[in-house]
């Protein structure tokens, strides 16, 4: 039974009384004719959003006036502000990561796609990483040429990440062969032995670089395994140390792992914990890495669990969730979601396409994320309209629980996958962004219409939302309700349901676990429910002493 602070948050976020749509403070979309994802988002002092996005068709070939320009900054009505201005500069370039300082410079991993070199505004630009400054008004403001690609010679994608922390950038990604750093720093990556060929190769280790705001390099380091090695996510806490997770000894002949690293503030190591090896089922392949307010670590991971079918072996592919110790690494709590996952093909690997964003919200994470066919939250079915769809969830922290809070989905194309992009919290607001191929997609209540010339096609999308009616007076809401002595029974139900209380019942309202009106009445204790199918319900009785949510399952 959850507890009577989940149930005010459920009724507040599906409550119509609300007006959800009243809450959605903008919404908009980066759209063109053909592909696009989303890189990265970060939110500004002023709470405008800088959007990174990516467009892996044909890149930034131009295709009109209407293109895609890798950077775009969303003012905060939801409009365009800018856009990388430099897109007839580079020809083709992608924006892996960025991060944001106090005045709202930013912080760019450039990786210039090719074997072109381009000088702009007097400043090299060459093939690979590119570690780039750029103002707030979209200027570039100096750039420094990191070296390698973080793309690997033998096909499979590596990542570059940036965080800002303190005055100090922290600047990390994959590298293979030589890697010089402004002529301080010379690492060569580990070789490996090429099973298939019988020789050497130079495999990919990782490097991490901190430097001041004006790019003066401070201190850098290599790390890595024989085999190759590959970044997923990186995160950073008040005190500078830095979290990544990655995978290492990453390659068909031998067992690769799965793992959870942490530097402190000198790029010293301090430990290394496996979450799983590529033979072990479940392994994890671990996504996104949160480092929240109450100084745990969370992860959000796919789970994969290795299924036999006589003469083959199939994936099922589960959302699940970690909460680590950051002072040794050691896991806490773990939370299996019953939901399928779709992901691109490789995508175990890649940061950019994690399925799924974490933020604090209160005591409590958001996660935005998306599921495949179904998604099972306390025995009750979610079912997706067409490939898949994004979803917003929330993880009670104190009793390790996950409750859908909202589904964003739209009319369905055929072969489109959506991809939930970042989500940042900021009490009471949240955005949060994604790719989606629908045509129109319905973001609380406003319709987002997709150009894609055909049904591959995907859009970007970005939104703003007033969390404001789903936590006022929350917990003075919730010292009322024990008052009211409120009492829903049977539960389960399989026919009348039944409201007793000392306080006279106003009104009676019954919601399907994703906010559809089921019933709604005045002056009444009891309600026949004998027709609803199985599943769970939430019933809010509003007395003149405020409102008692609760929840209670029809089973016949």
């Amino acid at each position: 039974m959850m507890k009577k602070k989940t149930f005010v948050f459920l009724f507040l976020l599906f409550s119509p009384l609300s007006n959800i749509a009243q809450n959605l403070i903008y919404s908009g979309s980066i759209n063109n004719f053909t592909d696009a994802n989303v890189m990265d988002m970060e939110k500004t002092s002023k709470g405008e959003l800088i959007i990174a996005v990516d467009y892996p068709g044909a890149r930034h070939i131009k295709y009109g006036q209407d293109t895609y320009f890798g950077l775009y900054k969303i003012d905060n009505n939801g409009n365009i502000d800018w856009r990388f201005k430099y897109n007839n500069d580079i020809f083709e370039y992608v924006f892996w990561d960025i991060a944001l300082d106090e005045t709202d410079n930013i912080y760019a991993m450039l990786d210039i796609i090719g074997s072109r070199e381009y000088i702009i505004n007097g400043l090299k630009f060459s093939p690979g990483l590119n570690f780039t400054k750029i103002s707030s008004d979209g200027e570039i403001i100096w750039n420094k040429v990191i070296g390698e690609s973080a793309r690997e010679d033998y096909g499979e994608v590596g990542n570059a990440c940036i965080k800002y922390k303190n005055g100090k950038i922290y600047v990390m990604g994959t590298y293979t062969g030589s890697l010089n750093l402004d002529d301080q720093f010379y690492f060569n990556s580990k070789e490996y032995y090429q099973c298939y060929m019988w020789m050497y190769f130079p495999g990919s280790d990782y490097f991490v670089a901190k430097y001041d705001t004006n790019g003066n390099l401070i201190n850098a380091v290599s790390l890595g395994e024989d085999y190759p090695d590959n970044l997923i996510s990186m995160e950073i806490d008040n005190s500078e140390n830095i979290y990544f997770t990655g995978v290492s000894d990453n390659f068909p002949c031998v067992h690769s792992y799965q793992h959870i690293t942490k530097l402190d503030s000198c790029l010293n190591l301090q430990w290394i914990k496996r979450l799983s090896y590529n033979y072990d089922s479940p392994r994890y392949a671990p996504m996104n890495i949160h480092y929240s307010k109450n100084d745990k670590i969370y992860l959000w991971n796919i789970s994969i669990d290795n299924i036999n079918h006589g003469i083959w072996v199939t994936d099922n592919k589960n959302p699940c969730l970690m909460e680590i110790d950051p002072l040794d690494g050691n896991v806490l709590r773990t939370l299996n979601i019953n939901a399928n996952l779709s992901t691109r093909s490789y995508v175990d690997y890649r940061r950019h396409y994690p399925n799924g964003f974490i933020d604090d919200f209160g005591n409590d994470l958001i996660i935005h994320s998306a599921f495949l066919d179904s998604l099972i939250i306390d025995n009750d079915t979610i079912w997706s309209k067409g490939y898949q769809t994004l979803c917003l969830l929330k993880i009670d922290l104190e009793n390790f629980s996950v409750s859908l809070i909202k589904t964003i989905e739209g009319k369905r194309e055929q072969y489109f996958v959506d991809m939930p992009g970042k989500l940042i919290a900021d009490e009471p607001y949240i955005y949060f962004s994604g790719d989606y191929g629908e045509n129109p997609l319905d973001v609380f209540g406003t319709l987002l219409y997709n150009r894609g010339t055909n049904i591959f096609d995907e859009d970007v999308f970005y939104c703003k939302i007033d969390m404001t009616p789903y936590f006022t007076d929350l917990e003075g809401n919730i010292n009322q309700l024990m008052q009211n002595k409120v009492l829903v029974f049977p539960n389960p139900v399989s026919d009348i349901l039944y409201i007793q209380s000392e306080l006279k019942i106003n009104k009676l309202t019954i919601f399907s676990i994703d906010g559809k009106i089921i019933f709604s009445g005045t002056n009444t204790n009891s309600v026949d429910v004998s027709k609803l199918s199985n599943g769970i319900y939430i019933v809010n009785i509003l007395t003149n002493n405020g409102i008692d949510i609760s929840k209670f399952l029809v089973k016949h």
